[in-house]
C-alpha cells in the first residue's frame, strides 16, 4: 500500500513539475525584462563571477544579449521539449554563445528545474554525472 501511494506522489509530482516548466511558460517569462546570473556552478566549481555585471536580454526572435558597460555579447537561445528513459518530459533552454570571455561554459542543452516569475533555475547532468547549475533572477 505504501509503495503504491510514494508511486502515485512520484507520478502526481513529475506531472506538476513539467507543466510548470512548458515551453510556452518559459519563454514568456524569460522574454519579459532582463536578467543576471546569481549562481554559475560548474564541477563543483563556483563560477559565477565570469558573469557578474552581466545583463541579459532573451528576445523573443531567439537572440540574446548580454551586457556589461561597453561590452556586449551576443548568443541564441531556444526551448524543446525533451524526453528520454531516464527523465520525464521536461524543458530544456539550449543556449550558444560565442567563444568570448568565458560565455562559452554557458552553452549547453539546460533543464529547467524550476521556474518562477522572478527567478529560473537550471541543471545539466554530464555524462560523468556531475550537475552543473545556472540561476537567472530578474532585475
Amino acid at each position: 500500500m505504501k509503495t503504491t501511494f510514494f508511486t502515485c506522489l512520484v507520478i502526481l509530482f513529475g506531472v506538476l513539475a513539467c507543466s510548470k516548466t512548458s515551453p510556452k511558460k518559459v519563454e514568456k517569462t524569460i522574454t519579459d525584462g532582463s536578467w543576471k546570473i546569481t549562481l554559475f556552478m560548474e564541477d563543483n566549481e563556483d563560477e559565477t563571477y565570469y558573469f557578474n555585471g552581466f545583463v541579459f536580454t532573451f528576445k523573443s526572435d531567439n537572440t540574446v544579449s548580454a551586457v556589461n558597460g561597453s561590452t556586449t555579447i551576443n548568443g541564441t537561445w531556444k526551448l524543446e521539449k525533451e524526453s528520454d528513459d531516464d527523465n520525464p518530459k521536461h524543458t530544456e533552454l539550449i543556449l550558444n554563445f560565442p567563444v568570448q570571455n568565458n560565455f562559452d561554459e554557458l552553452n549547453d542543452d539546460w533543464h529547467v528545474i524550476k521556474l518562477e516569475s522572478k527567478r529560473i533555475e537550471l541543471e545539466d547532468v554530464s555524462g560523468d554525472g556531475s550537475v552543473d547549475r545556472l540561476i537567472f533572477e530578474r532585475i
